[in-house]
């Protein structure tokens, strides 16, 4: 006897089939019944179904159709999804070493979902939004066939879903390789950090609102000028003040480094490169009479 339906899948097959058997009992009680045979042919395993239509036949068929398509999304989103980023990786990115590609394969599952910007609560709608997109396409295959391979519409009909995938693994490359030059960036500065003669033993940073940095040596003093005079005289137009107060600790190379900031405005960035550069040495203050009073000078 023809299968009513037949899926094929190189991977997850008995999740498919497990899921399927899930979203059946509930169509029990209207009539439907569902036999289920399983076929491995090559590195392909088959599905076929034969649906039972005791009553409103037309309809359940339909009904067990809409099954299909809302699983095989499922699957696909939650289970192959992780597949064809690797897949792309490896056929696109493979000079890269395993550590190096897994880092990029880690990144691009945080570009896919969004997770950069975004709240907890936002995550659902943007993984069923792109969940929806899939069923649609399912849906509307599924009306007018009664076969389907999984690995082929995933390459010949979501050619937009993966075309999404391979934009967000090269973004994914790119933060990969921003990641490595900070990192050597890092290990430069350490260098210096490293090799110089600590000239005071605590260094009071105080960033105001307007941006700009004062460094305080540990009796509050304002830091002599004669420390950073030579990096001033090498900076360009288009030097920051954050360039200018990480150039300044590195010439200085304290011992202790405490942050004073404006509450309302944390320099993240700087304070986690300065952290980078002088391991163990950096402290944040979280507010102190001292530094509320230089914010406000």
């Amino acid at each position: 006897m023809n299968p009513d339906i037949s899926i094929g899948a190189t991977k997850h097959i008995d999740l498919i089939k497990s899921n399927l058997n899930r979203q059946v009992q509930g169509m029990e009680n209207n009539g439907m019944k569902l036999e289920v045979d399983e076929l491995p042919l090559g590195k392909y395993t088959f599905l076929n179904f034969n649906v039972k239509k005791a009553n409103s036949g037309y309809q359940n068929y339909q009904l067990f159709k809409n099954s299909v398509a809302s699983v095989i999304s499922d699957v696909i989103l939650n289970k192959w999804e992780n597949y064809i980023i690797y897949d792309i990786i490896r056929e696109n990115y493979y000079y890269y070493n395993e550590d190096e590609r897994n880092k990029i394969f880690k990144y691009a599952q945080e570009h896919v979902n969004n997770n950069e910007g975004i709240t907890e609560l936002d995550y659902k709608p943007v993984h069923q939004d792109r969940r929806a997109q899939i069923y649609q396409q399912l849906k509307e295959y599924l009306s007018n066939n009664d076969h389907l391979v999984v690995d082929g519409f995933i390459q010949f009909r979501l050619k937009d879903y993966v075309s999404f995938l391979r934009e967000v693994t090269e973004s994914a490359v790119d933060e990969f390789l921003m990641e490595r030059e900070y990192d050597e960036f890092i290990q430069i500065l350490r260098y210096f950090a490293e090799i110089q003669e600590p000239k005071v033993n605590e260094v009071h940073v105080v960033l105001k609102p307007d941006s700009t940095y004062k460094l305080y040596d540990e009796n509050k003093d304002v830091i002599n000028s004669d420390y950073l005079e030579e990096f001033i005289m090498t900076m360009n137009e288009e030097i920051n003040y954050e360039d200018l107060v990480i150039s300044a600790l590195i010439s200085i190379s304290p011992k202790e480094i405490v942050f004073h900031h404006d509450k309302e405005k944390i320099p993240n960035n700087t304070i986690k490169t300065i952290k980078d550069v002088f391991i163990d040495k950096v402290n944040v203050c979280n507010g102190c009479q001292w530094c509320e009073t230089e914010m406000k000078s």
